[in-house]
């Protein structure tokens, strides 16, 4: 009878276990939903962020529907001009595909051919948009 009972709490723990790990599986989130939530949290708890003296990180989000990481920016001072950031569009476009490319902290994102986007917000003009850069794979591949 001993052995019997062992042989049935063996087949009910493996049930259980086996049970537990399909329920962790199922509920685990997918890449996006992830990326998603961590861009929320990062925001929540660092932003906003002085990046450089004019330059100031108000916010990260995770756009399912494209999968693009966009980054909002707001800008002072000199940076703070539409025609200023027109001049140097160029300049900006590269080097922000030269830091994609070398990243190795997007690396998980640069893997799945996510999208960036960096858009750059008056702090004078609130809600204008001063330069917006989106970057594609074939862009930083």
């Amino acid at each position: 009878m001993c052995d019997k009972m062992r042989t049935a709490e063996r087949i009910c723990a493996y049930c259980m276990t086996l049970a537990t790990m399909m329920c962790f599986m199922s509920c685990q989130e997918s890449l996006p939903q992830r990326c998603a939530r961590e861009a929320k949290t990062y925001t929540e708890k660092n932003c906003p962020a002085k990046i450089a003296e004019c330059i100031t990180l108000d916010s990260i989000v995770f756009a399912e529907v494209d999968s693009t990481m966009q980054y909002f920016y707001s800008v002072t001072d000199l940076l703070d001009s539409a025609e200023l950031m027109a001049a140097h569009y160029e300049v900006y476009r590269t080097a922000l595909r030269k830091d994609i490319r070398n990243s190795t902290n997007l690396k998980p994102y640069k893997d799945e051919k996510f999208k960036f986007q960096y858009v750059y917000l008056s702090k004078k003009k609130p809600g204008k948009a001063l330069l917006s850069l989106k970057y594609n794979y074939d862009d930083y591949k």
